[in-house]
């Protein structure tokens, strides 16, 4: 069954119709497609976790005609989360660059580190990141990346901190000179 002439054709033509279709050998079919831009890094409906940049879903068949009504309905369904994302792209984090605030990475830092692979959020944060460079904000993405990465303290919370610890009455600090 995994010879192509064995899959119904195209009516357009005379190949069958494997357009975002993998089957490997002996098993069933999967949805393989790019993902739109503005669904990278919100939420899969399917396995709850985020949008990477490409979506693979398994349609759970053998069957050509199977596959192709549910590649279809995916599809569609994929479509209709891109426009709810682009409609919805005045809220925080969706469909735009992330918010570059240190706020916002020092809430992005225990998220990483408690996460089950750190290393799919850091493949999406590095893209935001990398977008938001080429956007012309690249002083805020340093800061950002060295507070979620390296753990940087910003300035102003740093002296914040540091002017605490030299109040009167204090013995000792963690800035020491």
């Amino acid at each position: 069954m995994d010879d192509p002439a064995a899959f119904p054709a195209d009516p357009n033509g005379s190949e069958p119709d494997m357009r975002h279709l993998t089957k490997p050998s002996g098993k069933g079919f999967t949805l393989r497609l790019t993902a739109p831009e503005v669904l990278v890094g919100t939420e899969n409906p399917w396995t709850g976790n985020p949008f990477g940049r490409e979506i693979k879903l398994g349609l759970n068949t053998r069957s050509h005609a199977e596959a192709v009504r549910l590649r279809d309905t995916k599809l569609r369904q994929i479509r209709q989360l891109e426009a709810d994302a682009l409609a919805n792209r005045g809220n925080k984090s969706v469909g735009r660059i992330i918010d570059l605030t240190p706020e916002n990475a020092a809430e992005w830092r225990p998220m990483r580190e408690e996460a089950k692979d750190p290393d799919s959020i850091d493949h999406v944060l590095t893209d935001e990141l990398e977008r938001a460079g080429r956007a012309g904000k690249a002083r805020e993405v340093q800061t950002f990346a060295g507070i979620v990465f390296r753990g940087a303290v910003p300035l102003q919370k740093a002296l914040e901190e540091y002017l605490h610890d030299h109040s009167a009455g204090k013995a000792f600090s963690r800035f020491e000179l």
